[in-house]
């Protein structure tokens, strides 16, 4: 197995990252850094991928354990759907990733809020992001820029795969 990044994306919102990490990352290679380099976001999928995310959070909000451990995901649920929906509308409108979050106690109040029987205002703030995405005007392009994206992992299939694998794979 070969490592590209190792990223502590979470920890690092929440002000948690530890020693020895750069900010987002615990391990760079160069091919990693190439990827990030490369990294380019879409409109569609951006919608997609973090209101679909936040919304998985959301159901496993709706079905969650009351026992000490299972308020404890839940309050970890709540603070995920909070930071993807955050992150996702800031991504859309900017074209940017915002990893490190300006006000982390807010969303850790806010899983606490939730587990704490606040249910609705979760489901108020997905709402409140699906409207946030269908009126924001976004700079990202409708579409990847995949020619980059296959030449990047053809290159990585060539220098990670022995040569019979990486022969097939062209």
């Amino acid at each position: 197995m070969h490592l590209l990044l190792s990223g502590i994306v979470g920890s690092v919102a929440y002000g948690l990252a530890g020693p020895g990490s750069d900010g987002c990352y615990e391990t760079r290679t160069e091919t990693g850094d190439r990827l990030i380099a490369i990294r380019s976001a879409s409109a569609p999928r951006v919608r997609d991928a973090y209101l679909g995310y936040a919304s998985q959070q959301f159901r496993k909000l709706t079905t969650r354990d009351a026992t000490v451990g299972g308020r404890r995901c839940s309050a970890k649920h709540a603070r995920h759907l909070a930071r993807l929906l955050h992150q996702g509308r800031t991504l859309y409108a900017t074209g940017r990733l915002e990893i490190r979050l300006a006000d982390p106690q807010w969303f850790r109040a806010f899983g606490e809020r939730v587990v704490g029987g606040a249910l609705a205002e979760a489901q108020a703030l997905v709402a409140e992001a699906e409207r946030d995405f269908d009126r924001l005007r976004t700079p990202l392009p409708d579409r990847p820029d995949e020619a980059t994206v296959e030449r990047w992992l053809r290159d990585v299939r060539a220098a990670h795969l022995p040569a019979a694998d990486a022969d097939a794979s062209r």
